[in-house]
């Protein structure tokens, strides 16, 4: 791409081209910063494992083939050829994880040689770990769905192509921009691309081949042994948790889907809940906690060594007549005397 000239269509072309795609043909005339930013989520659209076994030089091969994917799919699209911003977000030590159980790589530091190389081919090319602040300074601290509103209202930025995920805050934000039909292509595989194509049916699609898998890795879950506490009486008692304030306000407003990340892999199809990505120990231990706020149907009789919800009022003194812990949930001997496992 960096050796190819920026060429506009002329009259001619334009008037040959797909309609749909003219106005933004017109608007990339006669602005020298124009650029394409390409969005994408590392963690679901995953590099072919030819690449990432290769280590620094698969890296480098996979930015090289993925940026001539798309100045191919540009050109193919009758867009102009122009600057491109390429940022990959994702987790790099659960993909590590990842591509080291699904055998690909021989350590999970192999993952980290593949981003190097990756990451050297073009200062404008970037996967950014999304635990670690944004080296470019122009996404410095931004999600990929801060920096899809930043595109959208930047007048110098042509078109973007979006592989992140879509879920109500971006969905809300692609809604509230007027235009966003005009600058914005979704990727096709992108988890909830479907959804936001039946709100806007002008919205349009992209794909590029024999870059990305078409199934997820995804790491080896190891899970202790679950035990059951139980008080004198028999009673069922939940271990406490203490979970970080700054955990907890983060987490109640993301709807992450508790069945997924704290039993195993969700059985309804038909959930709107958060499955994408990854917790760490810290989230995780503040998604139990809030997850402790809905009561067991089996009360403290419960005997499922991995369930989720509260089996017993979390506030032993509580006299609340509206609580939503009824009757013998009120248990005053927290005291372990018994382990079920």
């Amino acid at each position: 791409m960096s050796g190819q000239k920026i060429r506009f269509l002329t009259s001619a072309e334009k008037m040959s081209s797909l309609g749909k795609h003219s106005r933004i043909d017109e608007r990339m005339e006669g602005d020298p910063n124009a650029f394409v930013s390409v969005l994408i989520d590392g963690d679901c659209f995953q590099f072919l494992d030819k690449y990432v076994c290769s280590d620094q030089d698969g890296g480098r091969e996979a930015a090289v083939a993925l940026t001539h994917a798309i100045g191919e799919w540009l050109l193919e699209w009758k867009f102009e050829v122009m600057p491109l911003t390429v940022r990959i977000s994702g987790n790099h030590e659960w993909l590590g994880d990842a591509y080291f159980d699904a055998n690909v790589i021989p350590t999970r530091a192999n993952f980290g040689w593949f981003l190097q190389g990756f990451n050297s081919v073009e200062s404008l090319v970037e996967f950014v770990p999304t635990e670690e602040r944004v080296s470019m300074p122009a996404y410095r601290g931004r999600s990929l769905t801060d920096t899809l509103k930043v595109n959208l209202l930047d007048p110098h930025c042509k078109l973007i192509l979006f592989g992140g995920v879509i879920d109500e805050r971006a969905t809300k934000i692609v809604q509230d921009y007027n235009t966003a039909t005009e600058k914005l292509m979704v990727f096709k595989n992108s988890r909830g691309a479907q959804s936001l194509t039946r709100l806007l049916p002008k919205l349009q699609q992209c794909s590029f081949q024999g870059i990305f898998r078409d199934i997820e890795h995804r790491p080896q879950v190891k899970r202790p042994k679950p035990v059951i506490y139980r008080n004198a009486l028999g009673q069922r008692v939940d271990p406490p948790i203490r979970p970080m304030e700054s955990v907890i306000s983060w987490l109640r407003h993301k709807k992450y889907c508790n069945y997924h990340y704290l039993r195993g892999e969700c059985p309804d199809s038909r959930c709107t809940a958060r499955h994408d990505g990854r917790l760490d120990s810290e989230q995780l231990n503040g998604l139990r906690y809030l997850a402790r706020g809905l009561p067991c149907r089996q009360s403290n009789t419960c005997r499922d060594p991995i369930c989720y919800a509260g089996h017993h009022c979390p506030v032993p003194t509580c006299h609340q007549t509206n609580c939503k812990f009824y009757g013998d949930m009120h248990i005053t001997d927290l005291r372990v005397v018994s382990e079920d496992g």
